[in-house]
């Protein structure tokens, strides 16, 4: 039974007592996995590919995390990168499956399947902004961990404060964590990056997204 979001607040609304807020939200992908990608399927995005690329050496490993349906997995293949699309949500893997994306990994991000200095560059689009904030810490060196020194990673959050149940794919929420600049980069520093470019994009322009995307790409400097 899909959870309804019937609060009259068309921002969301906060993380009712005891609800998993990481199992509610793959809860929804898994259900609504269809739609999501029906509604997101034109969706392009050519400067993080650019600037990630540039610290992408050609045949390396990229790691999509919360590859969705594997979309961008298969433009770092298609770019000449050994990608591995990683998602925790199976609804969301099956479509992937079904575009022809491979290998597929179902695992958590907070806790990586993966070797120590495995990969040369870790692509985490819109996914770590459902990591709750108290394991952020710990999952951003969890990616330092997989990745080689000098490994690259791009992460793209939303804008804003706070973290909430928000943004319905049709009525079910999902829950979202909002980063203000200064504390990502903070974040970042702390788990062992050196961030090399910066940079946001504008809010989305439904209101109930109006909050900018902040784009990092950064490296693994121990």
């Amino acid at each position: 039974m899909r959870t309804e979001n019937r609060n009259p607040d068309p921002s969301g609304f906060e993380n009712p007592k005891g609800l998993d807020s990481t199992k509610e939200t793959i809860r929804v992908y898994d259900e609504d996995a269809a739609a999501f990608v029906a509604r997101n399927r034109n969706h392009q995005m050519p400067r993080p590919f650019e600037a990630m690329a540039l610290h992408m050496p050609a045949g390396g490993l990229i790691v999509d995390i919360g590859a969705g349906p594997g979309w961008h997995t298969l433009e770092w293949q298609r770019r000449g990168r050994r990608a591995i699309a990683l998602d925790l949500s199976r609804g969301l893997l099956d479509e992937a499956q079904a575009l022809g994306v491979a290998p597929l990994l179902l695992a958590d991000m907070r806790r990586l399947p993966l070797a120590d200095a495995c990969a040369d560059g870790l692509w985490v689009c819109a996914s770590f902004l459902h990591v709750p904030r108290a394991d952020a810490p710990a999952t951003l060196r969890e990616f330092a961990r997989v990745l080689k020194m000098g490994g690259a990673l791009y992460i793209g959050v939303k804008g804003g404060s706070g973290e909430k149940f928000t943004l319905p794919i049709i009525a079910a929420p999902r829950y979202f964590v909002f980063w203000e600049e200064q504390a990502l980069d903070d974040a970042l520093r702390d788990a062992g990056f050196t961030i090399v470019e910066a940079w946001n994009d504008a809010p989305e322009a439904k209101a109930t997204r109006a909050a900018p995307w902040i784009n990092r790409v950064a490296v693994r400097n121990r």
